[in-house]
């Protein structure tokens, strides 16, 4: 069996294992290695819960949406590099609506880092390939 650390509420750690069929077993509490949230973090987890996930989930579509807006802008714009602040900007904003979502529900965050993996580890391999 594999042991895996996951954070099921982000103010504590648990240590738990998979059985054959992924179910947990043995459930530990790691008091030793607790994890303290930042104040982004406690402000950002105040956020989501506050509008709750599936209105910040909207809120993200709408973020991507103003993203590719300034992008377009951007696009046809000066070569002035000032142009670029609203694409920086709503780029913060997905970052800041995505690690709301992770910090809310952890297995987002563990999800979000396995495909990241596979995406990249793929997407190597075509460059490789050539």
């Amino acid at each position: 069996m594999k042991k895996i650390l996951l954070s099921v509420d982000p103010r504590e750690l648990w240590k738990f294992t998979l059985d054959e069929d992924g179910y947990r077993t043995e459930v530990e509490t790691l008091e030793s290695e607790e994890r303290y949230l930042t104040e982004l973090e406690e402000n950002q987890l105040a956020i989501i819960e506050h509008y709750g996930f599936e209105h910040q989930l909207d809120k993200l579509v709408e973020e991507c949406a103003e993203l590719i807006q300034a992008r377009m802008k951007a696009k046809s714009g000066s070569e002035n590099i000032d142009r670029f602040d609203n694409v920086i900007e709503e780029i913060a904003d997905i970052k800041n609506i995505i690690s709301q979502m992770e910090l809310h529900w952890p297995y987002m965050k563990e999800g979000v880092m396995a495909f990241t993996k596979y995406k990249m580890s793929r997407e190597i391999g075509r460059i490789n390939r050539g």
